[in-house]
């Protein structure tokens, strides 16, 4: 049986959400060691103005899910850490994250596709004219399967760039 517990000053102003199978045990590692998130706690109000409370207990595999609930329903948690990731929140920071990199490294992609084009632009050629030579007939096919879409594409293509010269 796995215990969750709350560390918060007698005011009330800040917590810890944590979660322990042995409490007096942890209890002591809380008072005695200084790398633990509840740390702050006990540098800011003083170890005599903490109190605990037992949130809940739960079996141990619903462990870090029963703690993740506690740390997101109370307010002012210390907690250093997410126990179980927020797949909504990772995955918005990992597009963010994605997106500022792609903006930061633009032109050196660029620079690097660029070179990359022009160093393998023999081997891209052979590799089209082999696909070419394989699929003629299915090109044929969607040639003339297709044939307006592919005028009415050409005819845009070119009004566009006659456009752009003529600026």
């Amino acid at each position: 049986m796995t215990t969750i517990y709350m560390i918060s000053s007698t005011k009330g102003e800040k917590t810890y959400v944590g979660s322990t199978t042995d409490m007096k045990k942890r209890i002591k590692e809380h008072k005695n060691r200084n790398k633990c998130s509840s740390y702050k706690l006990k540098e800011e109000y003083g170890w005599d103005n903490l109190q605990f409370t037992v949130l809940e207990e739960c079996a141990n595999d619903a462990r870090r899910e029963r703690e993740q609930h506690w740390m997101n329903v109370t307010p002012n948690t210390v907690n250093d850490r997410r126990v179980v990731p927020d797949p909504i929140i990772d995955r918005k920071k990992r597009l963010e994250r994605r997106r500022q990199y792609n903006e930061a490294n633009k032109e050196k992609r660029l620079e690097y596709q660029r070179q990359y084009n022009e160093a393998n632009k023999e081997k891209r050629l052979e590799y089209q004219r082999q696909y070419n030579e394989a699929n003629k007939e299915k090109i044929l096919e969607y040639r003339e399967a297709n044939k307006e879409k592919i005028l009415e594409y050409h005819r845009q293509y070119r009004e566009q760039h006659k456009l752009e010269k003529d600026k």
